[in-house]
């Protein structure tokens, strides 16, 4: 997903390449603590493979069972787009904080 590499990049540069950047998402600080940038980098990967096969796997069994468009669109729509969305508002608040440090 175009939208958690944005996040992802946004983010590396700023701990990388910023003075004082601390990385504020709880969760992300505390696999920072403990398995470092790659970790993070392995983390989110692999949180993104799992909602993809979920995603995939779900639209897949209502193809198969007969339900209609509207049903496999709903588990694209509702699958897809929270992630979407949580990772451009992130790589748009990484990107926003890198330019005007």
């Amino acid at each position: 997903m175009l939208t958690k590499a944005g996040d992802l990049l946004t983010t590396l540069y700023g701990l990388q390449a910023a003075d004082g950047f601390v990385e504020a998402n709880p969760v992300a600080a505390s696999i920072i603590d403990r398995a470092g940038l790659s970790g993070l980098v392995l983390t989110g990967l692999v949180g993104t493979v799992l909602v993809v096969l979920v995603v995939e796997w779900a639209t897949n069994v209502c193809r198969r069972v007969g339900a209609g468009d509207g049903t496999v669109s709903f588990l694209y729509v509702g699958g897809y787009a929270p992630l979407v969305l949580v990772y451009s508002v992130a790589a748009l608040h990484n990107a926003t904080l890198v330019l005007t440090h």
